[in-house]
């Protein structure tokens, strides 16, 4: 927590006095364990992957008859998983804090590693239309994967570690330390499309390419988003506040696109927003949970919003309460009017 006018930053447990499901959203039963790094919502189905830092990747369904949800399988994978993602309809890739990533078969329960950086994998994206694993690590270089041999196919050096990576269609985003964003045509990588600095002035946290691939979007530890638009786009580009208690900024830890073009923004203030970047407005917003927001991802259709709330390890080790702090993850059921670009609370 910071205090932009008393430049308070000491160390405070990061609980807020407010109810534990303030949004009556639908709690999935089985804990996580750890903080989880990153959600990922099956292409087709309503299967749920979350990765955690206790080592695990875990799966559930969500019927939506009944609303219940449905533990499927669980994975050790030996170090703090960073990141996961799908590969088809049955397999999984996951990247660890070690360095390593795996394909994961759900099917048949065996795993095989597929990559191998000099630092830890920060994130993995299976590229389908290439068959190939995108792994972007923070040993400062991106990796493409096709599994059949044991070195990458291609590999590009890059200027800072990567704190996030995005690929929508042919078009890759990486946001790396100390501002640095890339973005590259994967039909020509060899060569970024664009290299620039930040204009956020704080470390970026999350980026997320549009679903029309005219641009991205970028969010920092310090509440604020940019909405930044390529070429002759770019006159359009704008910043945003968000994530704030009265003075207090707070990180913006992860963005979601729907599948009308209105995004989602979750944040350690402990609260997520629904925005329409075209009129730039929030659509809606929750209501404050007790613990910071990791992570926030709508599933392909849109109707859910799954989030996880625990703590966001910026107070380290002597910030953590286990007993206040456990992790869960939340499924949001979404109304029309909650994403809808025509109608703004």
């Amino acid at each position: 927590r910071w205090d932009l006018e008393t430049g308070d930053n000491t160390i405070q447990p990061m609980v807020f006095r407010v109810p534990p499901n303030a949004n009556n959203d639908i709690l999935i039963p089985q804990e996580p364990g750890d903080t989880v790094s990153e959600l990922a919502w099956h292409p087709q189905k309503n299967i749920i992957l979350a990765s955690s830092w206790n080592n695990f990747v875990t799966c559930w369904e969500f019927q939506s008859g009944n609303d219940s949800i449905n533990p499927l399988v669980r994975e050790d994978f030996g170090a703090p998983v960073l990141s996961c993602c799908w590969q088809g309809e049955s397999s999984v890739m996951a990247s660890m804090t070690n360095g390593n990533a795996f394909r994961w078969d759900l099917e048949t329960g065996q795993k095989e590693q597929w990559a191998q950086h000099e630092g830890g994998i920060r994130q993995v994206k299976w590229i389908d239309y290439k068959s190939v694993l995108l792994t972007c690590g923070w040993d400062k270089k991106l990796r493409y994967w096709d599994g059949k041999q044991a070195t990458p196919v291609l590999e590009i050096e890059l200027p800072e570690r990567v704190y996030s990576a995005d690929v929508q269609g042919n078009i890759l985003g990486v946001a790396m330390a100390h501002r640095h964003i890339h973005t590259y045509n994967i039909n020509q990588p060899q060569k970024p499309y664009s290299e620039i600095m930040s204009p956020l002035k704080f470390q970026s946290r999350c980026i997320r390419i549009m679903p029309n691939k005219k641009g991205f979007l970028l969010s920092s530890i310090e509440g604020r988003v940019r909405v930044e638009y390529f070429g002759k786009g770019s006159s359009y580009s704008f910043t945003f506040k968000c994530h704030r208690l009265g003075p207090a900024t707070y990180a913006v830890n992860d963005i979601s696109f729907t599948s009308l073009g209105t995004f989602s923004t979750c944040g350690s203030d402990g609260n997520w927003g629904f925005w329409d970047k075209d009129k730039k407005t929030r659509i809606t917003q929750g209501k404050q949970l007790h613990l910071p927001i990791n992570c926030g991802q709508f599933n392909p259709a849109s109707n859910l919003y799954a989030y996880a709330i625990g703590y966001d390890w910026t107070n380290g080790a002597a910030g953590y309460d286990f007993e206040l702090m456990k992790s869960q993850i939340y499924i949001h059921k979404v109304k029309n009017d909650e994403i809808q670009k025509s109608r703004a609370r």
